[in-house]
């Protein structure tokens, strides 16, 4: 796997945009609760215990949101920057068939 810094060289040498895990993070000191409930759980959690103390249900049912919330950012996140004309390399939440609706045939 590529370290930090060859992975610097390369994009220098071949313009490309990164978007690594959690680039998504960036928005999250904007987002309200009430449109993300999942993804500020965490930022606006006053008591760690009621973190550790949701049944497995309620953890799986935050995980699934955050991710499609996750989603929802990041799909932003990619039109703006498709802007820049650069490829763009991502680690994303994107789940496969939202993908492959988006997605131009045969890129999937």
């Amino acid at each position: 796997m590529p370290t930090r810094s060859s992975r610097s060289a390369i994009f220098r040498y071949f313009p490309r945009i990164a978007c690594e895990e959690n680039y998504h993070d960036k928005l999250l000191p904007e987002l309200s609760k009430e449109d993300f409930p999942c993804l500020t759980y965490t930022r606006d959690l006053t008591d760690w215990h009621d973190f550790i103390r949701r049944t497995p249900e309620e953890y799986e049912a935050w995980i699934d949101g955050a991710s499609k919330e996750c989603e929802t950012l990041e799909l932003k996140i990619l039109s703006d920057m498709s802007q820049e004309e650069k490829p763009i390399f991502v680690d994303t939440n994107i789940s496969i068939e939202t993908l492959r609706a988006i997605a131009d045939h045969g890129r999937t």
